[in-house]
């Protein structure tokens, strides 16, 4: 998924490859959708994935975001949903929210809780890794987590043609 031109898109950093690298043999437990929801105007609210966090059995928790920009996928380290569910709440009026739902249950996720993650594929160009998708390969099923600038964080189903 590319939204940007060459010049500004944005590239995974070596600490995040590492990361990317480390997910390699975890078992999913959850994945839970942080959702955006912009309520003006009535008539036509907004709703976005605005983060997207995996949950493995081994506790540990790896949360992603498209950015205030929405213009790359960024690994978040300090998420507090209360916190800033509240800071939105109070800037914007009540207009903007967010909210928790866990997904493994719905579409993309059914059938992947403990499932192990074998690989993590990124797009390449030239001797970079570009932020703007991955692959997840959860024995076999893959899934694509991307960014829109329009959508926030966009999740799809993959396949290897």
């Amino acid at each position: 998924i590319t939204w940007l031109t060459m010049s500004e898109q944005k590239v995974f950093s070596i600490n995040d490859l590492k990361r990317f690298s480390a997910l390699e043999g975890k078992v999913l437990k959850d994945v839970i959708y942080y959702v955006w929801i912009n309520r003006f105007p009535k008539s036509s609210p907004l709703v976005f994935i605005d983060k997207l966090q995996f949950i493995f059995a081994d506790e540990s928790v790896v949360t992603l975001t498209a950015g205030d920009q929405s213009d790359a996928l960024y690994f978040l380290d300090d998420f507090d949903l209360k916190r800033e569910a509240e800071l939105l709440e109070q800037e914007f009026n009540g207009e903007i929210t967010l909210k928790a739902h866990s997904a493994i249950n719905d579409r993309f996720w059914a059938g992947l809780n403990d499932k192990k993650i074998t690989s993590v594929r990124l797009s390449k160009q030239q001797n970079e890794y570009l932020a703007d998708a991955v692959v997840f390969d959860l024995e076999g099923d893959l899934r694509l987590v991307g960014v829109s600038p329009e959508e926030g964080v966009l999740i799809d189903f993959y396949e290897d043609i």
